[in-house]
């Protein structure tokens, strides 16, 4: 019998959630990471460098430091970052990257090992269960999977729950939809059929930075 990580249980539960089970465990994992950063490791000398490295975070981790709401060390870490840069507009230069930014390096690797474990696990008959009550992949999750199996064919049983899926999306979509005309004004929408929009559009592009 194969061993089971910690991964694959997350993956295994997060199947229990809204929405992609890989998108829903990278954003927790990316928010523990700044999460923990900003609390525990802003003295690091390591981190700091890492930080200074990437001068910095991308746009979307940025905004993300912001809701995390550790104030003092999110100051502590850009007060660094922009002394660091009037040092060199000082030296009459310009500072460069040396490294991507941190929080994107802990998702891409993070990511990886979602859809190595993924791929790894397709004939797990635990975690087939566990995948046929979610909402599915996304499709740019899907097509990291394809990409994975290389020249293998999905599985039948991933491509059945992928089109059921999609199935339903279309038809709570298509509800939005219909309850948009004159003639069914007095028809209330249910929450799916609300977020039909939203839903299409996170399965189609994805909810991770």
């Amino acid at each position: 019998m194969r061993e089971k990580f910690s991964t694959y249980y997350e993956l295994r539960d997060a199947c229990c959630r809204a929405g992609c089970p890989v998108c829903r465990l990278l954003d927790h994992r990316v928010h523990s990471y700044l999460e923990s950063l900003f609390y525990e490791s802003v003295n690091d000398p390591s981190v700091r460098e890492r930080v200074r490295g990437a001068l910095g975070f991308c746009r979307n981790h940025a905004l993300k430091v912001v809701t995390i709401g550790d104030a003092l060390g999110a100051a502590i870490i850009h007060e660094d970052l922009l002394r660091i840069i009037a040092k060199s507009f000082a030296e009459n230069r310009l500072p460069r990257q040396s490294n991507e930014c941190p929080a994107c390096t802990q998702h891409r690797q993070f990511e990886q090992r979602c859809i190595d474990t993924l791929v790894e696990y397709f004939d797990d008959d635990e975690f087939q269960r566990a995948f046929k009550t979610s909402d599915g992949v996304c499709l740019p999750h899907l097509h990291r999977i394809s990409l994975q199996v290389k020249e293998k064919a999905l599985p039948e049983w991933l491509i059945t729950v992928e089109l059921q899926k999609l199935r339903q999306r279309r038809r709570r979509l298509s509800e939005f939809l219909r309850k948009q005309e004159v003639q069914a004004k007095n028809e209330s929408l249910s929450e799916g059929e609300a977020t039909a929009c939203e839903d299409a559009i996170d399965f189609l592009v994805g909810t991770t930075d």
